[in-house]
Protein backbone atom coordinates (compact mmCIF):
# COMPACT_ATOMS: atom_id res chain seq x y z
CA UNK A 1 0.00 0.00 0.00
CA UNK A 2 2.98 2.42 0.98
CA UNK A 3 4.59 1.92 -2.93
CA UNK A 4 1.02 2.69 -4.54
CA UNK A 5 0.92 5.70 -2.02
CA UNK A 6 4.56 6.49 -3.10
CA UNK A 7 4.31 5.51 -6.72
CA UNK A 8 0.43 7.18 -7.44
CA UNK A 9 0.04 9.77 -4.98
CA UNK A 10 -3.13 9.96 -2.73
CA UNK A 11 -6.42 12.36 -2.82
CA UNK A 12 -8.92 12.86 -0.22
CA UNK A 13 -12.42 14.49 -0.41
CA UNK A 14 -14.65 16.25 1.77
CA UNK A 15 -18.35 16.33 0.27
CA UNK A 16 -20.66 18.50 2.61
CA UNK A 17 -23.98 17.78 2.02
CA UNK A 18 -26.91 19.48 3.58
CA UNK A 19 -30.17 18.84 4.58
CA UNK A 20 -31.61 19.66 0.79
CA UNK A 21 -29.15 17.15 -0.54
CA UNK A 22 -27.49 19.37 -2.03
CA UNK A 23 -23.57 20.51 -1.42
CA UNK A 24 -23.39 22.82 1.53
CA UNK A 25 -20.17 24.15 0.25
CA UNK A 26 -17.39 23.61 -2.14
CA UNK A 27 -15.86 19.87 -2.39
CA UNK A 28 -12.34 20.08 -1.28
CA UNK A 29 -9.61 17.72 -2.05
CA UNK A 30 -6.23 17.37 -0.44
CA UNK A 31 -4.04 15.90 -3.05
CA UNK A 32 -0.44 14.65 -2.39
CA UNK A 33 1.75 13.10 -5.03
CA UNK A 34 0.16 14.29 -7.53
CA UNK A 35 1.52 17.04 -10.31
CA UNK A 36 0.76 20.57 -9.89
CA UNK A 37 -2.41 22.07 -11.23
CA UNK A 38 -4.48 18.73 -11.46
CA UNK A 39 -6.02 19.51 -8.13
CA UNK A 40 -8.31 22.04 -9.80
CA UNK A 41 -9.52 19.33 -12.58
CA UNK A 42 -10.26 16.59 -10.19
CA UNK A 43 -12.35 19.11 -7.76
CA UNK A 44 -14.39 20.14 -10.57
CA UNK A 45 -14.87 16.27 -11.81
CA UNK A 46 -15.98 15.10 -8.21
CA UNK A 47 -18.42 18.07 -8.49
CA UNK A 48 -19.94 17.18 -11.76
CA UNK A 49 -20.20 13.57 -10.20
CA UNK A 50 -22.09 14.64 -7.36
CA UNK A 51 -24.22 16.66 -9.61
CA UNK A 52 -25.41 13.73 -11.51
CA UNK A 53 -26.25 11.81 -8.70
CA UNK A 54 -29.95 11.70 -8.52
CA UNK A 55 -30.90 12.73 -5.27
CA UNK A 56 -32.42 9.84 -3.17
CA UNK A 57 -28.94 8.37 -4.06
CA UNK A 58 -27.36 11.59 -2.29
CA UNK A 59 -28.72 9.74 0.82
CA UNK A 60 -26.47 7.05 0.24
CA UNK A 61 -23.45 7.69 1.88
CA UNK A 62 -21.67 4.56 0.04
CA UNK A 63 -23.24 5.24 -3.30
CA UNK A 64 -22.18 9.21 -2.96
CA UNK A 65 -18.72 7.93 -1.89
CA UNK A 66 -17.96 5.25 -4.67
CA UNK A 67 -19.08 7.98 -7.33
CA UNK A 68 -16.75 10.47 -6.90
CA UNK A 69 -13.73 8.18 -5.75
CA UNK A 70 -14.58 7.04 -9.56
CA UNK A 71 -14.87 10.35 -10.96
CA UNK A 72 -11.37 11.60 -9.43
CA UNK A 73 -9.68 8.35 -10.29
CA UNK A 74 -10.83 8.92 -13.87
CA UNK A 75 -9.94 12.34 -14.40
CA UNK A 76 -6.49 11.98 -12.92
CA UNK A 77 -5.88 8.68 -15.23
CA UNK A 78 -6.80 10.90 -18.08
CA UNK A 79 -4.91 13.70 -16.75
CA UNK A 80 -1.85 12.30 -15.79
CA UNK A 81 -2.11 8.31 -16.67
CA UNK A 82 -2.20 7.23 -12.74
CA UNK A 83 -4.89 6.08 -11.06
CA UNK A 84 -4.25 7.92 -7.35
CA UNK A 85 -5.51 6.00 -4.07
CA UNK A 86 -8.90 8.29 -3.37
CA UNK A 87 -10.62 8.45 -0.16
CA UNK A 88 -14.09 10.37 0.42
CA UNK A 89 -15.05 11.36 3.26
CA UNK A 90 -18.96 12.32 3.16
CA UNK A 91 -20.09 15.04 5.87
CA UNK A 92 -23.95 15.82 6.34
CA UNK A 93 -24.74 19.18 7.94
Amino acid sequence: QRRKLMFSGIVVAVVPIGNDLQLDDDIQLAADGLPAGLQQELTEAAEEAFGSLPKPRRRDDAAVQETIRQAVRRKAEQAWGKKPVCKVLVVRL
